[in-house]
């Protein structure tokens, strides 16, 4: 998390959902991503019902995870784009990124 201010890394060590934590947040967020995986396998389209669905999803837990900060969860976006390795972040594809990207496009449309 060497990306971010120590403010900001204080709130998103608190707020980032923990694989190793069994929260409620955490088990959101990898359902979201098994239907993502699921959508794009059966080629569902991220400006389908489905996608919006998704999308309205994605954009009310980041909000609750930002506590409405814009500014770091676009910072924040931006390193999840980046190679695991280089972020520590758990790995997500590229393809499941760009459709979860795509699917908050389509309800902020």
């Amino acid at each position: 998390m060497d990306y971010f201010q120590e403010d900001e890394q204080v709130l998103l060590q608190k707020s980032v959902p923990n694989l190793s934590n069994h929260d409620e947040t955490t088990q959101q967020y990898i359902s979201l991503i098994r239907r993502m995986e699921s959508c794009i396998k059966h080629n569902v389209k991220a400006d389908s019902e489905e996608g919006f669905q998704i999308g309205t999803r994605l954009l009310e837990l980041s909000n609750d995870m930002f506590q409405g900060d814009k500014e770091l969860m676009d910072k924040f976006w931006k390193v999840r784009k980046q190679p695991v390795e280089d972020t520590g972040l758990y790995p997500i594809s590229d393809d499941v990124l760009e459709f979860a990207e795509r699917c908050m496009e389509y309800v902020m449309s």
